[in-house]
């Protein structure tokens, strides 16, 4: 069919032109998949057709009313779809503003160098450069260290964003940071780092490097999954098993806490400008005992009150007691020096004064230890866990030699009664 005026060579910017070739069938494949006739604008002969009257169009098929004959010059245009076949050209997406523009179902070959969305104003802005990065309020692919504000998003999958008033930083991999007080960061000044591993919590302090220098972490403190809390130290295994590190302690989910030192003192207790307690002791709530300072001297106190005793009676045979204990003297196995010192063995006190020694002779008790240490990385991150076992070991008597002293002044008590008494029948004969 013949057509009146000039048939258009160019269509909108924002859209696509198709043209068909008639062979006098009704049916025709679509360059780009549509969802509907409306999704086109369809000219026949230069006349626009009428989508489902004149025409029906779904994915990648249009069928027509009429058949198109090769003497028709039929076009369409597309309405503003994004193509999975075709690249959209830069003059498609001219320089300048798009209000309310939608691309959909491109294929990721298709789009190629940086697609910025007011791009000049970085505060309100949407960036995505060519190798994937995505930058909301700022420009992609910036160092997360750095002085940015705003949210990105990374082609290897980080996310790292920093609040309009620029003091918080939020960086997430494959563990997830969070460092703290972002500008002293920057100038070389205190930062946290907190990582998760297989459920154990880490938090790291960097005792030195700056945002465009290598960052030396070092392990302040961690929480294990069952509730262990270590601090100063990484441990991987009970610490009384520990002969090395630097130091640190940790609490265990027993109630237990442990001190380790190196060089200097496992606990310092400071009772700033007054006499008093600086340790309470107590068993079941109720006080037992306590450690007290003054300006120039420390006590140890244990309860003994007489309001908490009962069926009080004078000592007697303190002598026989005393005489039964025997002194020993010794060198302990673990002194280098093998240093000779003055003591007894706590199972020979045992009978004499049962209250001064605590366990029983040659008792064992089951201790879990270290058969393989764990693998850690280079930022203390456990990449194999250690392998621990149980092994019997002997569990020691002690002695506090403290309770000794009221037998010891019993007996002292007896000799001096029996010593005056000598000293009163000698002087009634030296008179007689």
């Amino acid at each position: 069919m013949p057509f009146l005026g000039q048939q258009p060579t160019e269509v909108y910017k924002s859209t696509a032109k198709q043209t068909i070739t008639g062979d006098g069938s009704t049916s025709y494949t679509l360059d780009n998949a549509v969802t509907s006739g409306t999704d086109l604008e369809v000219f026949v002969n230069n006349v626009r057709q009428e989508p489902g009257t004149d025409y029906s169009a779904s994915g990648n098929t249009i069928t027509f009313t009429t058949a198109v004959e090769s003497s028709d010059s039929c076009w369409l245009v597309y309405q503003g779809k994004a193509f999975t076949t075709t690249s959209i050209e830069s003059d498609n997406l001219a320089d300048g503003s798009v209000t309310n523009a939608k691309i959909s179902g491109v294929a990721a070959s298709k789009l190629t160098g940086a697609l910025d969305v007011n791009a000049s104003a970085p505060a309100d802005s949407l960036a995505i450069d060519a190798s994937g990065n995505v930058g909301i309020g700022t420009t992609p692919a910036t160092d997360w260290r750095s002085n940015i504000t705003g949210l990105q998003i990374g082609n290897s999958g980080s996310i790292f964003a920093r609040n309009d008033s620029g003091e918080t930083k939020t960086f997430i991999n494959e563990n997830v940071k969070w460092t703290a007080d972002a500008q002293e960061y920057i100038n070389n000044g205190p930062a946290a780092q907190h990582q998760m591993d297989a459920g154990i919590h880490t938090f790291k302090v960097a005792p030195s490097g700056t945002a465009d220098t290598a960052i030396n972490w070092t392990s302040a403190m961690q929480i294990a999954s069952n509730g262990d809390l270590y601090f100063g130290e990484t441990f991987t295994s009970a610490p009384w098993n520990a002969t090395s590190g630097s130091g640190g302690y940790y609490y265990n989910d027993y109630g237990t806490l442990w001190l380790m030192c190196k060089d200097n003192y496992g606990l310092a207790l400071n009772r700033t400008n007054s006499t008093g307690n600086i340790i309470k002791f107590y068993r079941g709530g109720t006080i037992v005992g306590d450690i007290s300072v003054t300006s120039s001297s420390t006590s140890y106190n244990t309860s003994s009150d007489y309001r908490l005793k009962e069926n009080v009676v004078d000592m007697t045979g303190s002598i026989d007691r005393v005489k039964a204990l025997q002194p020993r003297r010794f060198n302990w196995i673990t002194d280098e020096d093998d240093t000779t010192v003055d003591g007894f063995l706590a199972h020979e006190v045992s009978d004499i004064i049962p209250e001064a020694i605590s366990g029983e002779k040659d008792a064992t008790r089951e201790e879990e230890y270290e058969v393989t240490p764990a693998v850690l990385d280079d930022d203390g991150n456990v990449i194999t866990e250690a392998v621990m076992g149980t092994r019997t070991v002997p569990d020691y008597q002690g002695i506090d030699q403290s309770k000794l002293v009221p037998l010891l002044t019993g007996a002292l008590q007896e000799a001096i009664a029996k010593i005056e008494a000598l000293e009163t029948r000698i002087e009634t004969l030296e008179n007689a």
